[in-house]
């Protein structure tokens, strides 16, 4: 109840730190009256996004293939999402005592699973993936500085600063139960992205935003 870490044993406090809803969808492909005649060979792919209006996306890759040549690429199949926590502002109170990874506050969750490659997920703030001086700026040119916590939950890492030198990370080969029966061996990486400030960071009043890239290379 107060966001503190545990073991839940059926009956102690709440099993997850947060409440939540979950709704359940299955997908059926239906094949058209198209010939098989009329199918070029090669690879084909289809995306589905599911949206949530509270910000929340998943995108569902299919991946098919029609008597490939050896000439053929197979199409990338993996999947990779971003989950917010703060869809709208946020008060700076909330962060202003975060002021280590420790104390640092969690405001996204990234996810990458591929049962065909491995990837590596970069955390920056440029888009070329090489720094990590991150600002919160207004429309003025106010800025305070914040630091940016990565804590891996697959594979299970202690969590870290982000710095030049250390903002990388690679997936690993893991196998989960399914809900539907039997197991699932694929790469995957889950990680929680969360701020901290420096002591003492007091910044003028304004309305503040910044932008953090998160780079996914897939690695053959």
């Amino acid at each position: 109840t107060n966001r503190n870490s545990g073991v839940y044993t059926g009956t102690n406090a709440f099993r997850y730190k947060y409440p939540y809803s979950a709704i359940w969808i299955d997908v059926t492909l239906i094949r058209t009256t198209s010939a098989r005649s009329s199918t070029t060979r090669g690879y084909y792919e289809s995306h589905i996004q599911i949206t949530t209006g509270g910000g929340l996306s998943q995108t569902l890759y299919l991946g098919g293939m029609y008597n490939p040549r050896s000439s053929h690429t197979e199409p990338n199949a993996y999947a990779f999402s971003i989950e917010e926590l703060y869809t709208s502002a946020f008060p700076f109170s909330e962060l202003e005592n975060r002021n280590s990874v420790a104390a640092s506050m969690e405001v996204a969750t990234i996810k990458y699973v591929s049962h065909v490659d491995q990837a590596e997920i970069s955390i920056a703030s440029n888009a070329a993936g090489t720094a990590a001086a991150f600002y919160f700026t207004t429309s003025d040119g106010l800025y305070f500085p914040f630091r940016v916590a990565y804590d891996a939950v697959t594979p299970n890492l202690s969590p870290v600063e982000i710095t030049p030198a250390s903002n990388t990370f690679t997936t690993v080969s893991t196998t989960v139960a399914s809900p539907v029966g039997g197991s699932y061996t694929a790469n995957r990486l889950e990680e929680k992205i969360k701020l901290f400030v420096p002591v003492n960071t007091n910044p003028a009043e304004g309305l503040y935003s910044s932008t953090i890239y998160i780079l996914v290379t897939q690695i053959d």
